[in-house]
């Protein structure tokens, strides 16, 4: 093996090495970063998104409630095909007949 043989093997090793511990501080760094952190800032940043949470919730109920509507008639009109198809009557006049 000549001599720049091995400092090219040295180098591709160093090369290697470093590229790795590079991925490993990539890795690792948020979540340093996060410990850290001031407790008041995350309090803060928590309180936020709890917040953000409920204010999307809040304005979802309109749409929430119109699909929930729709759901409920597409499912009373598969119950009512099935209903149907095994032969139950469908009125209420058959139910209630006075006495």
């Amino acid at each position: 093996m000549s001599a720049l043989g091995s400092v090219e093997s040295v180098g591709a090793t160093a090369e290697r090495w470093l590229a790795y511990v590079g991925g490993l501080v990539q890795l690792v760094s948020p979540s340093l970063k996060r410990a850290v952190v001031s407790p008041l800032k995350a309090r803060r940043a928590t309180q936020r998104a709890i917040r953000q949470g409920m204010a999307v919730g809040i304005e979802a109920i309109p749409i929430v409630s119109l699909v929930t509507f729709f759901i409920g008639v597409i499912m009373a009109l598969q119950g009512a095909y099935e209903l149907r198809r095994l032969g139950a009557a469908l009125s209420a006049k058959h139910r209630w007949r006075p006495v």
